[in-house]
């Protein structure tokens, strides 16, 4: 049934004096109202359909670049939040992939919440199905009876990302021993900062364990017996692995300042004629990008030898910064200055000028740079400088500068909702009450563990019994076509 009422923005406006001065709400008007709400939501729908299929062709033209990634760009563009951002951007991937889904979102048979809610467990095989069901159920019920099915894909993700991983760090507990069991994969000049850390940690802890015996045996004995006991000690045993918990300790009980690092010992970077770039100590070999990003802020030293390794010239140890400059750049940069990037722990300090070749310590030669996005200045092609308004700017690897701007085109509520009635009607879309409305009226379900493991089975989601430990053919479908 359709209302003989319709709800115009001037009938709109006059119903909200009307109520907000104290009149009695006209009761004709209350199924005028339920349509309209249908009628907006379509609308609504329709508009988001139009911008997922902009935004998918708009990552695959690139018209993205000179951001870090297209959830920026709509970070920045659009007000969004990174979790927002990054869901739109998955749906428009799915979608291209979902051709039954696809043309019931466009026709507006479902909302974009049960499309949310499909994207991350629908298949080609399985799609019909699900759509089927989608149309049944509301979307708070969808949304439960999906809940089994994304966590498994989220498993066998998660798996799959742990293989893949190249930097991790692990926790293990023996049942069977009071011991723990640590395995860190990391890059090279990680490990090297690692092992000098450690190496440094056994040199103190060893020198703190003989202080701590000659206090002891000069207790009842004259200075000069407690140096001859302590010269008589044995060495303490004093390892990797005590260096390690004596760093954390000393950590916890002396945490770091906020900013740039303080306090690494120095790296000794080897250059060999005719080798680009440096060897660690490790014997791990670096790129002249990396052996300049580790000197940019970090306490290096280049050591240069000859052809037959012979030393020919140690560097000047890097620039650090002074207490003072440290925390003028902190209250300047509070975040790193990436366009986009929020993140405000484990920042370093990036020289604009390197001070290789001249470029002066001091705040309107520095900035600060997360490590991901100071690897990528340095070693992914990007550049930071000042731009023609004296400005820190960025430029992407094609030297094209990233434009920082976040303005929101002025469009009007009325102007917004004309424009998508316009469309609506070139269309040819009719607008029905019960368009979006749960076929099965929301009624309850009794059991939804029962009701889930048929949509598994039915859905490919279940393993081959002869074959538990593989996952079902939607999930492996779902692993190999990810639009995370």
């Amino acid at each position: 049934m359709v209302a003989k009422t319709k709800i115009t923005w001037e009938a709109l406006q006059a119903l909200i004096e009307h109520t907000e001065g104290g009149g009695a709400f006209p009761p004709d008007t209350s199924e005028a109202l339920g349509e309209e709400i249908v009628r907006c939501e379509v609308l609504q729908n329709g508009a988001l359909y139009r911008q997922l299929q902009c935004l998918r062709l708009f990552e695959l033209g690139g018209s993205w670049e000179g951001w870090d990634r297209v959830e920026t760009w709509l970070e920045v563009k659009l007000g969004m939040s990174y979790k927002t951002a990054n869901e739109r951007l998955r749906v428009a991937r799915s979608l291209a992939r979902l051709p039954r889904i696809d043309e019931a979102f466009r026709e507006g048979r479902i909302s974009y919440t049960k499309v949310r809610a499909l994207h991350d467990v629908a298949t080609p095989e399985n799609e019909e199905t699900l759509l089927e069901q989608a149309r049944w159920v509301s979307g708070a019920q969808l949304h439960r009876l999906l809940a089994p099915l994304r966590a498994a894909v989220k498993r066998a993700k998660s798996s799959q990302a742990t293989r893949e991983s190249q930097r991790a760090l692990h926790f293990w507990e023996h049942p069977s021993e009071d011991l723990g069991e640590l395995r860190a994969t990391l890059l090279p000049e990680e490990v090297a900062t690692v092992r000098k850390a450690l190496e440094v940690g056994v040199e103190l802890g060893i020198k703190q364990a003989r202080e701590d015996r000659k206090q002891e045996t000069s207790t009842d004995s004259s200075e000069r017996d407690a140096d001859s006991a302590a010269a008589d000690l044995p060495p303490q045993r004093f390892g990797f692995a005590d260096a390690l918990v004596f760093m954390a300790e000393s950590f916890l009980a002396n945490p770091p300042r906020a900013g740039v690092p303080a306090g690494r010992r120095e790296l000794l970077i080897h250059t060999i004629p005719d080798l680009s770039g440096g060897v660690l100590e490790t014997g791990a070999a670096l790129t002249a990008e990396t052996v300049r990003r580790l000197a940019c802020d970090g306490a290096s030293v280049v050591v240069e030898r000859g052809p037959k390794g012979e030393v020919l010239d140690v560097g000047r140890r890097t620039r650090r910064l002074s207490r003072r400059l440290e925390k003028s750049l902190l209250v300047r940069d509070r975040c790193c200055r990436f366009p986009g990037c929020s993140r405000a722990a484990m920042l370093d300090a990036h020289h604009i000028e390197h001070w290789v070749e001249g470029g002066a310590t001091k705040l309107d030669n520095l900035v600060r740079l997360c490590r991901t996005h100071h690897r990528a200045v340095h070693e992914g092609g990007w550049t930071v400088g000042r731009n023609s308004e004296g400005e820190i700017g960025f430029w992407n690897p094609a030297g094209r500068e990233v434009d920082r701007s976040g303005r929101l085109p002025e469009v009007r509520a009325r102007q917004a909702h004309a424009a998508l009635q316009r469309e609506r009607l070139a269309r040819g879309m009719e607008v029905e009450p019960e368009q979006l409305a749960a076929l099965g009226g929301g009624e309850s379900i009794p059991d939804y563990s029962y009701a889930t493991s048929v949509l598994s089975d039915c859905c490919g989601f279940e393993p081959d019994p002869d074959h538990r430990d593989t996952p079902g053919p939607a999930v492996r479908w779902l692993l190999e076509n990810d639009a995370a």
